[in-house]
């Protein structure tokens, strides 16, 4: 009898805990979804001044449009003077990205 006790309270206590989850998320997913898109939006535009120094999205976006040589060639042109920025860009932005992917 214990033991049947101990299994139905375990049973619906789960069952309820996760309901209340379920009921959060749901109340919360708007501000999360929203807060998700803010920091993609952040993470690109820093991306894209970082690499092509310019925050005009028009411009970035026909820039990588370009064949990869001619968009090496306009990068390589458009260099920051201090090298620490070459580092944050190797060593932080792209090197995370680098694990993540897959070549193909």
């Amino acid at each position: 009898m214990k033991n049947l006790f101990i299994l139905f309270f375990l049973i619906t206590t789960t069952g309820f805990s996760q309901s209340t989850k379920e009921n959060l998320f749901k109340q919360d997913v708007a501000a999360l979804v929203e807060e998700m898109e803010f920091m993609y939006g952040y993470d690109q535009l820093l991306r894209e001044y970082l690499i092509f120094k310019s925050l005009n999205k028009n411009e970035t976006d026909s820039l990588e449009v370009l064949p990869d040589s001619l968009r090496v060639e306009i990068i390589k042109e458009r260099q920051f003077e201090n090298d620490s920025l070459s580092k944050i860009i190797s060593g932080i932005i792209l090197a995370p990205r680098m694990l993540n992917t897959r070549p193909e």
